[in-house]
C-alpha cells in the first residue's frame, strides 16, 4: 500500500525559469519506492502552448511517466513528504494515471502540485509569471519555505487529515 507521498524539485533560488524538473516519489509500506513526473517529447507542438478551450485534442499523449527520475539520477533539491490515510492511498494512483498532457500551462511543477491539492494534502505555489505559468524552481522556493518551517522527511511525513476531494481536474 502507498504510504508516504513526495514532491520534488531540483532547483531552487536563481535558477533560470526554464531550468530544473518537479516530481513525485510514492513510498510503499514493503519498502519499494518509485518516481513519477510529468514530461514532454517535444515542446514545439502547437497542442504544447495553449490547450483547446473545449478540451478536444485528438493526439494530445499521455506524458506521465514512472521512474525516469530515477533513471536520470536526478536528486531534489527540496523536497517534502506527506503521510497518506488509507482513504487517499487508494485514490493516489488514480489520480497520479490520469490522462494528462504537458504544455506550457500545465508543466511538471503543476501537475505535481495538482496531485498534492487532489489529495487534500497542501496547496503549494509554483506560479510564475502572474500565474501564466507553474516552475521548478518556483516550487523549490516553496518548498524550502515550508520545510523550515515544519520540517519533514520519508521517516517523519507531514500528517495530514483525511479531507480527500471528490472529483479529480488533473486532466484540465
Amino acid at each position: 500500500m502507498l504510504e508516504v507521498l513526495g514532491i520534488h524539485s531540483n532547483v531552487t533560488g536563481d535558477a533560470s525559469l526554464t531550468d530544473g524538473h518537479a516530481w513525485l516519489t510514492m513510498h510503499f509500506t514493503n519498502g519499494r519506492q518509485t518516481s513519477i513526473g510529468l514530461w514532454t517529447t517535444t515542446l514545439f507542438e502547437a497542442k504544447r502552448f495553449v490547450k483547446d478551450p473545449t478540451g478536444v485534442i485528438l493526439d494530445e499523449s499521455f506524458d506521465v511517466n514512472f521512474g525516469l527520475e530515477e533513471q536520470r539520477n536526478y536528486k531534489p533539491a527540496a523536497s517534502r513528504f506527506y503521510k497518506l490515510t488509507e482513504i487517499q492511498s487508494r485514490r493516489a494512483v488514480s489520480i497520479m494515471g490520469s490522462y494528462t498532457g504537458w504544455r506550457f500551462t500545465n508543466t511538471c511543477a503543476s501537475w505535481a502540485t495538482k496531485v498534492v491539492r487532489e489529495l487534500a494534502i497542501e496547496d503549494l505555489d509554483a506560479s510564475e509569471l502572474s500565474g501564466l505559468t507553474q516552475t521548478p524552481r518556483a516550487l523549490g522556493n516553496t518548498l524550502q519555505k515550508l520545510e523550515k518551517k515544519e520540517p519533514t522527511a520519508v521517516s517523519s511525513p507531514k500528517r495530514i487529515a483525511s479531507n480527500p476531494i471528490v472529483g479529480s481536474s488533473l486532466a484540465s
